[in-house]
């Protein structure tokens, strides 16, 4: 690859001269030390069906130093506080596999780049801002291709599927557009290999149901045009948080918010940090049992 094609790949996401790079980083550094941190506390107090089940006074432990890691790296120290907290994080991936959920890849890669890389360092703030936002870009694209690839969501499948088997919550969220009857004959499809077809009469449900797709795979190319890249990625955070309203995924949707954000001016992830690390602490509570924050959870109960 030459000099200019090189200088055009990395400055493809890069910002106008005058814009600070260190500025976007650093509060979101210190958000993923908080995610990893609520993340690590839920697997203490309400442990993983075997064979999944993290040893009491590692996790326990482990919680704990990611917490104060997290509190470290509010003080200008987050490089520091990432590189500390990545054997620790390494260590939980490793022991969930093959069962690790995706954004417990992401947030291992995210905390890999923040330690790699120093924000106060000329030059590596703005490859540690790129590199963000490429992985933003390519997780973004491949969800939408991923989701084409496997073809489940053309007929609207999966989402006949989820109703199906989901719970309140997905009848909730889209009792609006299926009909009563065709809901009951989804819901009384037998939960057993050859049975369905999990597909639904509702062309609304089918239309909702491709644009999750096409709208991962379109703002994900839209965020790498420096004219659309903002307007995208509030678009996309639009679309995340629509898509987890019925499965409850709302750690990956803070996470990725705050990740989205990168492509935002202003420094919203540090103007926004108080109010993510209450979204945080909120979702700890939940974990913790509080009465009345039940809804924030999983149905089983999780993170």
């Amino acid at each position: 690859m030459g000099t200019s094609a090189r200088r055009s790949f990395l400055e493809w996401t890069a910002d106008p001269p005058g814009v600070s790079p260190a500025a976007h980083v650093r509060a979101f550094r210190s958000l993923v030390l908080a995610h990893v941190a609520v993340q690590s506390w839920a697997w203490a107090l309400r442990p993983l069906d075997f064979p999944y089940t993290f040893p009491g006074l590692p996790i326990h432990a482990g919680a704990a130093l990611l917490t104060g890691l997290c509190g470290l790296s509010l003080f200008r120290a987050g490089r520091l506080a990432c590189a500390l907290a990545l054997p620790v994080v390494l260590w939980e991936t490793a022991w969930l596999l093959p069962a690790t959920a995706n954004h417990g890849f992401l947030a291992l890669v995210m905390l890999f780049l923040c330690a790699l890389f120093d924000p106060d360092r000329e030059g590596e703030d703005a490859l540690l801002l790129q590199g963000l936002r490429w992985l933003a870009v390519i997780v973004f694209c491949w969800a939408g291709l991923q989701k084409a690839l496997h073809g489940l969501y053309f007929g609207g499948e999966f989402l006949s599927w989820a109703l199906a088997v989901g719970g309140a919550r997905w009848v909730e969220a889209f009792a609006w557009a299926l009909p009563g009857p065709e809901l009951a004959r989804l819901e009384a499809l037998p939960q057993s290999v050859g049975s369905g077809p999990f597909r639904m009469d509702s062309l609304l449900l089918v239309l909702v149901s491709n644009a999750v797709w096409i709208g991962e795979v379109a703002l994900g190319a839209g965020m790498l045009s420096k004219r659309l890249r903002e307007a995208a990625a509030v678009c996309a955070i639009g679309l995340v948080l629509a898509i987890q309203t019925a499965p409850r995924e709302l750690m990956f949707a803070l996470l990725y918010t705050n990740l989205l954000l990168l492509f935002v001016r202003g420094e919203p992830d540090r103007r926004l940090l108080p109010l993510f690390l209450a979204g945080h602490a909120l979702l700890l509570a939940a974990v913790a049992g509080v009465p009345g924050l039940e809804l924030l959870l999983k149905p089983k109960g999780g993170l």
